[in-house]
């Protein structure tokens, strides 16, 4: 499979931090209901993305 290295910004202190809190309350909220998936790869079509987050079943 190739790769690609495409520069990015950083994730700033507010970045990360809203992150940690999102993910706290979606635990909650969640319990055992879905899964929370942080910063992996999701396949869609030809595409594979890496979102902050994902909830999936």
């Amino acid at each position: 499979m190739k790769g690609e290295i495409i520069k990015m910004a950083a994730k700033g202190k507010a970045h990360s931090v809203c992150n940690t809190r999102l993910y706290r309350e979606l635990f909650k909220l969640l319990e055992e209901k879905a899964t929370i998936r942080g910063q992996e790869p999701i396949i869609i079509n030809d595409s594979e993305p890496e979102p902050d987050l994902t909830i999936v079943n």
